[in-house]
């Protein structure tokens, strides 16, 4: 709820003029934080569902304990997610929350921008615990081995691929939601 928030604060900060050019500094960030949510969200739901793989699907905060160990690469993308959800660098989580709160600031929204900077310091909070688990506290049963899944493997490894890239280096995501942009106008 809280990332549609953030898309909220974009979305009060369209400047109709600059749509029109096609230079929307707050359209360009709602599709690029679009882009970034879904890879997050398909990363983070598709590490759980390989976890349920076990026979036990992860519906409570418990049952990841001393996940990240058991299951190494499945934690280290979790992780990434998590960094990315709570919107620290160099995720693309990071960028997407900087470019919208930008778009808000240069559209004289501060107290938006102010809002939803204070409201993501908050959730890191709530992301992290996940890791805490993940890391900090061992299952009281060992945790059984995951059967291999190609399809699943692949759309966390891209997501997490994007997460990164679009975090380090934006500039072919933004490139195309300019694109978009131009396309709406």
């Amino acid at each position: 709820i809280a990332h549609a928030g953030y898309l909220l604060v974009a979305l009060a900060s369209i400047n109709p003029q600059a749509v029109s050019a096609g230079d929307d500094q707050a359209l360009h960030s709602i599709l690029f934080y679009l882009v970034i949510y879904t890879l997050m969200n398909v990363g983070a739901f598709g590490v759980l569902v390989y976890l349920g793989r076990t026979g036990k699907p992860m519906e409570t905060l418990d049952q990841v304990r001393g996940a990240g160990f058991r299951y190494p690469l499945v934690g280290a993308a979790m992780a990434v997610f998590m960094f990315s959800l709570a919107g620290i660098p160099p995720t693309g989580g990071f960028l997407g929350k900087f470019y919208i709160f930008s778009a808000a600031i240069h559209q004289g929204q501060i107290s938006l921008a102010v809002i939803g900077v204070l409201n993501s310091a908050v959730s890191v909070y709530y992301y992290l615990r996940v890791l805490v688990q993940m890391y900090m506290h061992e299952q009281p049963e060992p945790l059984p081995a995951i059967s291999f899944s190609v399809p699943l493997s692949f759309a966390i490894a891209v997501s997490v691929w994007g997460v990164l890239q679009f975090g380090v280096t934006p500039s072919a995501l933004l490139e195309a939601a300019g694109r978009a942009v131009l396309f709406l106008k």
